[in-house]
């Protein structure tokens, strides 16, 4: 919904504001289209990359846990080591699985984390960037009518700034309701928890740096991961 909201306001409402000036108008697609390609590909990244248990052995977290007592799945009969849960959903066991998204029908774990978080950042940022646009151009195009209430049911200006109206606040919901997951990720990565793991209260893997944690999840090169996004496996 916030990416819909976000492509209405910049390739249907944006030409109508920015066409006279052509400087202005390559900036804002640059950033849209930049806005776009990620949240598209961290989305894919999220979905295709493999949070099987069959990719331990190759992962430092697997070598970190080694000494660790491991069982095995009571529903998949394959070994299961420390911090690794079995979905229902994706019937597979995840490596620090955290929770399964529906929007992306994906299990989110160790090895798609990262990228379900620049998700969310991007996803916060296209909807708060689709709302201000398309609330400022409510007020410009139509904020004399409104002030005046010119407008009438008859009018085809109401249906319009009905449907604006609705597209603003669709992608300042989306756009609110991303920052929360965001956030939300955040806290828990710098706590070095899982969402699974902060619902039953197991706090034993929380007791390392805060840095340890982001190294973790989004690799030793993390601060240029941040910002600039590298679409590569970098633990």
């Amino acid at each position: 919904m916030v990416i819909v909201n976000t492509l209405l306001a910049c390739f249907v409402i944006q030409p109508r504001i920015v066409t006279e000036n052509y400087v202005l108008s390559v900036l804002w697609y640059s950033l849209v289209l930049y806005l776009f390609v990620n949240t598209v590909t961290n989305a894919s990244l999220v979905y295709f990359t493999d949070v099987s248990s069959l990719r331990l052995t190759d992962d430092r977290e697997w070598r970190h846990q080694a000494s660790e007592r491991k069982t095995n799945c009571k529903r998949c009969v394959r070994p299961k080591p420390a911090r690794c849960h079995h979905c229902i959903i994706c019937d597979q066991c995840v490596l620090r699985r955290d929770h399964h998204c529906f929007f992306l029908c994906s299990c989110i774990g160790y090895h798609n984390q990262k990228y379900f978080v620049f998700f969310t950042f991007f996803m916060a940022l296209a909807g708060l960037y689709a709302a201000a646009f398309t609330t400022y151009h409510i007020c410009s195009e139509y904020g004399f009518c409104l002030n005046k209430m010119n407008l009438d049911f008859e009018d085809s200006n109401l249906h319009l700034v009905v449907f604006l109206v609705s597209v603003a606040l669709g992608s300042l919901f989306g756009g609110i309701a991303a920052c929360s997951f965001l956030f939300w990720q955040l806290k828990l990565i710098c706590r070095g928890q899982t969402q699974l793991e902060y619902r039953r209260g197991i706090t034993s893997y929380t007791k390392r740096d805060k840095l340890k944690h982001i190294e973790d999840i989004f690799g030793s090169s993390w601060m240029m991961f941040i910002i600039v996004p590298i679409y590569f496996n970098n633990k």
